[in-house]
């Protein structure tokens, strides 16, 4: 029952690889979006110790631009690489 398993897999692979540009270029915007998504929570200690501690007033006042071209980014990532997805099921689908 595995090799089914594994032939079936390998069978639906062989489709999805006819359409190689656009199955890397999701990929890659996906490990993007995931990065960001990580890169917010390493934001955490400049903002404590620039913001709270620090009271840097020039830091404060960037510091929610950053984050919103951080989450910007993330979201058109995050879209493009769900879309570039999609895009490849619906021709494998085809």
């Amino acid at each position: 029952m595995k090799t089914q398993n594994i032939a079936l897999y390998k069978r639906i692979l062989s489709y999805t690889l006819a359409y190689p540009g656009t199955l890397i270029l999701a990929m890659i915007a996906i490990a993007l979006s995931g990065l960001l998504e990580a890169g917010l929570f390493w934001l955490l200690k400049p903002i404590l110790d620039e913001g709270f501690v620090g009271k840097n007033e020039a830091f404060i006042k960037m510091m929610p631009w950053m984050i919103i071209g951080i989450y910007v980014a993330m979201s058109t990532l995050s879209f493009t690489g769900n879309v570039g997805m999609q895009w490849v099921a619906q021709k494998v689908i085809e």
